[in-house]
């Protein structure tokens, strides 16, 4: 069978009067995993506003619906019905019940969104002049629907018919016969439960069209996560509801944007890497290193404006790079052997001694190198200009001590993404100290077991460099910056190399940072309590990641998605190509 796309429904529903609709996950889906989750929600703020244990509400408002629903399970019951039963079983007072059941339909309301191109399909045959009527099962009156809808934008339709208040059910077929006998006119379905949305339909020999519903498609992806705690079904339904799997013409790998790529996958990355960090920087100064710690430290400040109880530290955006640093701890030949014992370069010594260390070498000292000769060569060129480089590296290390002196404080830790600690060694060495390292991951062969420095991550450290590999292709691209490489201070102002980025790659990079930016302050404005308190898991967070990863590998990636996931390192010389290759959708 074909995949289905708007087109195709437009033309297949276009010779019919009537198109019916479902309501709850066609037209509009929610915040949270599954509908029912809403519950679970308004539960957590019913406990706290109310000082009762957890689950206390949501077990009797279960109870009170399944009471109603033993004594006549062909009809669905009003909310006001649930309400009135529910005070016969509940130590609430009257006044409490219906403030609480007025929270109910704040939280669904705050909790909808609209499955945007089902919008559009519905504006399209809207537009056609033919009739919409939306159809479903629920205990919410007319009124209360009419509210949902048109705060998910949908306007236009004929009428509401309503399980509760037309006393009869898609599900068991009764609201079905009722319709079609007062409805003569030729009519299409369109919905996303089998037995009520095809099945039905279907026996009275009417046409319908299933369209899956985002936890459908989310659970046949294997994007969801067993976790039942109410972070991570608010989580789940941001990601699938309202990113991923909105649309139910979802492709291969959903994630085809970078606004999606953002929202969906590195958005619950950071929270969990920075409320992971939250025991470690009590009264520290964080300091964040170019330009990797660029958008870190915009995530860390956004992150604070949606949160009251997170850690509000003192925060630095360090310029610094390997070179810089390194350059700076040179005062002898011996140093200078040491970094320069670099074995990934290969190139001309030009550029190794232009890019490394500011210096132009002469041309009849340049020759191309690679991993077998470099080092050779380099040590008997370095020999050569030693004086010119010491000199030059005695008033970078002035200049550039000065300024990490008067910007880092003694209380520092340093928050970057990782992976060896070659720059936190060379600071540390620098300032003769021990400042303590906070990172996504680190591989075992890291430089703090050799040189007795406090590190830690919180995506490992693991022998299985297959994780380093997945944090180089898919989180380091995004972690720079508008502009190049730190190259040295000159006196109080920094040095910075030419931006290796086009803007259409600047621009790409910044629709990453805002899709981060929406998931936090999102999943702020919806908890019932603040972000800094949740408990993420970090390997849901690292298997998202991982799952991304295997897609973008075998070519199910967009474009722009593609190109902007690439790694150039200037340190070595050699310029990585895309880490993807778009090849289907």
């Amino acid at each position: 069978m074909a995949k289905l796309n708007s087109e195709k429904i437009l033309e297949r529903v276009s010779k019919y009067q009537i198109v019916t609709f479902d309501c709850f996950d066609t037209l509009i889906t929610r915040k949270v995993r599954k509908g029912n989750d809403v519950l679970h929600l308004l539960d957590a703020l019913v406990s706290k506003q109310y000082h009762c244990p957890l689950h206390y509400f949501y077990k009797l408002r279960k109870r009170a619906r399944y009471r109603l629903v033993r004594r006549n399970f062909k009809v669905d019951y009003t909310l006001d019905q649930i309400y009135r039963e529910l005070a016969k079983i509940s130590k609430f007072n009257q006044k409490q019940l219906d403030e609480i059941k007025k929270l109910e339909v704040q939280t669904d309301l705050r909790c909808v969104v609209p499955r945007y191109d089902v919008r559009d399909l519905y504006n399209a045959i809207l537009a056609r002049k033919q009739k919409i009527i939306i159809v479903s099962d629920m205990y919410y009156t007319k009124d209360i629907i009419v509210n949902l809808l048109t705060k998910c934008g949908y306007k236009g339709w004929t009428d509401i018919l309503v399980s509760c208040e037309e006393n009869s059910k898609k599900l068991t077929g009764s609201l079905w016969k009722k319709y079609y006998a007062n409805n003569k006119a030729k009519s299409i379905h369109i919905g996303d439960n089998y037995l009520s949305d095809k099945f039905w339909p279907r026996r009275y020999h009417q046409p319908s069209i299933m369209l899956p519903s985002s936890y459908k498609l989310a659970s046949a992806s294997r994007f969801i996560n067993p976790n039942e705690d109410i972070a991570s079904k608010i989580i789940q339904g941001l990601i699938y509801n309202k990113c991923l799997f909105n649309t139910p013409f979802a492709s291969k790998n959903p994630c085809d944007s970078t606004f999606k790529y953002g929202y969906a996958i590195l958005g619950p990355l950071f929270l969990t890497f920075f409320n992971w960090m939250k025991p470690y920087i009590r009264n520290k100064q964080l300091v964040f290193f170019s330009r990797d710690g660029y958008y870190l430290q915009k995530i860390y400040k956004d992150l604070l404006n949606s949160s009251k109880n997170y850690p509000k530290n003192d925060n630095y955006y360090l310029y610094t790079s390997r070179t810089t640093v390194a350059c700076a701890n040179v005062t002898s030949f011996k140093d200078l052997k040491e970094i320069t014992s670099l074995k990934t370069f290969q190139g001309h010594l030009k550029d190794f001694f232009l890019n490394r260390f500011g210096i132009v070498i002469k041309d009849e000292d340049d020759r191309y190198v690679n991993y077998v000769n470099k080092n050779y060569w380099v040590n008997k060129i370095s020999k050569k200009y030693k004086s010119v480089i010491l000199a030059k590296f005695k008033k970078d290390r002035k200049d550039y001590l000065a300024y990490v002196k008067k910007h880092v404080k003694k209380n520092a830790i340093i928050i970057d993404l990782g992976y060896i600690g070659t720059i936190q060694y060379y600071l540390n060495k620098l300032l003769n100290t021990n400042f303590a390292g906070l990172y996504f991951y680190k591989p075992p062969f890291n430089k703090a077991w050799r040189h007795n420095m406090v590190s830690r991550c919180c995506f490992g450290p693991s022998i299985d460099l297959h994780k380093w590999f997945i944090f180089r292709k898919t989180l380091e691209p995004f972690l720079t910056a508008p502009y190049g490489q730190f190259i040295r201070m000159n006196g109080k102002q920094p040095i910075l190399q030419p931006c290796p980025y086009d803007n259409k790659h600047l621009k790409h990079l910044e629709q990453i940072y805002q899709g981060v930016k929406r998931f936090i302050s999102d999943l702020a404005n919806i908890l019932p309590y603040d972000i800094a308190d949740i408990k993420l898991d970090k390997k849901t967070a690292f298997n998202n990641l991982s799952k991304f990863n295997r897609l973008a590998t075998n070519g199910y990636v967009s474009q722009d998605l593609a190109e902007v996931l690439s790694n150039e390192d200037f340190l070595t010389n050699l310029k990585r190509k895309q880490n993807f290759k778009a090849k289907r959708h």
